[in-house]
């Protein structure tokens, strides 16, 4: 699985954020909202109340559904999507997209080359297509985040995250947890309660889903899935990597080099895929 340019996904409720950097995908998104996105490279977003907005640049899309939200916006060729609530941004880049998302959603999302950032409560989730990525949630959260052609996800609860490096991903699916993550084109999924992990490497696709647990893990091109509480996985097929981790969630997941963080706990899943 390949990481275009810097991806971000930031899923918060009453965040500071402050990012930059080139080709950044960033998108914001709602609360209690309806979605059917389907097609090819699209991104779709929705709507607002009481908002300031500050926005220039050329062939800019901005999609802003937020409440009693400041934005500054300005770039080339960017596509914003702001949805949140009391929330500071200062966003600012080329060919950044920006998604930050929501409460109680439905969503029915099919298409290809489609960056999805689902964050919510009681879910569900269709989801469907070729190269997606798909991430869940966080409230409380400061970030931190720089560096060129990253994809990062973040999906926790009061967690101090500082993240730096080069084609990296990160997903980061916690609570209450310490990460110090460095490398160059690692793929880390980490969704765990209480956790010290260490990790390093490269090109390392490591998925960490536990309670309480130490683990130093390091390597060339490794894949590592270690999982969780109550949780049935049937996982099959060639560089794919899934971590779903929620709270009574039904999830039927099925594509070609997707990536998909679903965190929660008594879940069952029947996932299939292959490259």
């Amino acid at each position: 699985m390949s990481v275009k340019s810097k991806e971000f996904v930031l899923s918060v409720t009453s965040k500071e954020l402050d990012i930059g950097g080139l080709c950044d995908m960033f998108v914001l998104s709602v609360t209690s909202k309806e979605l059917d996105i389907g097609g090819l490279c699209d991104m779709f977003v929705l709507s607002v109340k009481s908002k300031e907005l500050d926005i220039g640049g050329l062939c800019d899309m901005f999609v802003l559904s937020v409440k009693s939200k400041e934005l500054d916006i300005g770039g080339l060729c960017d596509m914003f999507v702001l949805s949140v609530k009391s929330k500071e941004l200062d966003i600012g880049g080329l060919c950044d997209m920006f998604v930050l998302s929501v409460t109680s959603k439905e969503l029915d999302i099919g298409g290809l080359c489609d960056m999805f950032v689902l964050s919510i409560t009681s879910k569900e989730l269709d989801m469907g297509g070729l190269c997606h990525m798909f991430v869940l949630s966080v409230k409380s959260k400061e970030l931190d985040i720089g560096g060129v052609c990253d994809m990062f996800v973040l999906s926790v609860t009061s967690k101090e995250l500082d993240i730096g490096g080069l084609c990296d991903m990160f997903v980061l699916s916690v609570t209450s947890k310490e990460l110090d993550i460095g490398g160059l084109c690692d793929m880390f999924v980490l969704s765990v309660k209480s956790k010290e992990l260490d990790i390093g490497g490269l090109c390392d696709m490591f998925v960490l889903s536990v309670t309480s647990k130490e683990l130093d893990i390091g390597g060339l091109c490794d894949m590592f899935v270690l999982s969780v509480t109550s949780k049935e996985l049937d996982i099959g097929g060639l560089c794919d990597m899934f971590v779903l981790s929620v709270k009574s969630k039904e999830l039927d997941i099925g594509g070609l080099c997707d990536m998909f963080v679903l965190s929660v706990k008594s879940k069952e899943l029947d996932g299939w895929w292959f490259v």
